[in-house]
């Protein structure tokens, strides 16, 4: 599966909202930086299934239903920016994906 952060107008892809990312914000070519915040949302993240290797320099996130964490989805590869990848797992960055409910 490759994912995409952003608009994007391929055919063959999906696109969700309502991520969020605890202590860290998603940005452009699924990039992955450290922020002061305690939480960022994703505006749109693009979901396509493509046989691709994902690069080596790539750490995989974990996805959970709601903040209870109990209920892993899927994971997703992206790239630290402004870090060593280690230090998602010391400080167990997440993304959660919630249901709005209007």
């Amino acid at each position: 599966m490759h994912i995409r952060v952003g608009s994007s107008a391929q055919a063959d892809a999906f696109t969700i909202n309502g991520l969020r990312v605890i202590g860290a914000e998603c940005r452009q070519s699924n990039k992955i930086h450290l922020i002061d915040e305690v939480q960022s949302d994703v505006q749109l993240l693009n979901f396509s299934w493509t046989l691709e290797p994902s690069p080596s320099e790539s750490v995989s996130l974990p996805v959970y239903l709601y903040t209870n964490r109990s209920n892993l989805l899927f994971t997703f590869d992206f790239i630290p920016e402004n870090f060593e990848k280690s230090l998602l797992y010391e400080l167990l960055f997440v993304i959660l994906f919630s249901l709005k409910h209007n």
